[in-house]
């Protein structure tokens, strides 16, 4: 099991890793003041204390975790990606998508400001 994100990203193909680097710069500087943890064994970004979105790397995609409410938000942005309850699975080819990446953890963030959860 790993305790670090640095450790999840090192698992990876050296594109993998440059695609989860790239979420993990993204998702920092779109909140500055959120820690990074690992939780339920995959990175997660914490932001008030509370687990905010989760992401890890697999052989054919990233899977994005935002929380279902964000799944349904934005059920018509993502008709051209795999998505559950929860999450998203953006596959690893290029381009690699980032946009949606950064509108998940923004949608994520919106409704945390208005529920506080």
């Amino acid at each position: 099991n790993v305790t670090t994100v640095d450790e999840h990203i090192a698992l990876h193909p050296p594109a993998t890793q440059r695609w989860l680097q790239g979420i993990r710069e993204r998702f920092g500087r779109m909140v500055p003041d959120a820690t990074e943890c690992i939780s339920y064994g995959i990175p997660t970004l914490k932001y008030r204390k509370r687990n905010i979105i989760h992401y890890a790397g697999y052989p054919h995609h990233i899977g994005i975790y935002p929380g279902a409410q964000v799944i349904v938000d934005l059920a018509s942005e993502l008709t051209e990606f795999q998505t559950a309850k929860g999450t998203v699975q953006l596959p690893l080819h290029e381009p690699f998508a980032y946009e949606i990446a950064e509108r998940l953890l923004q949608r994520r963030l919106e409704n945390f400001a208005k529920t506080g959860k």
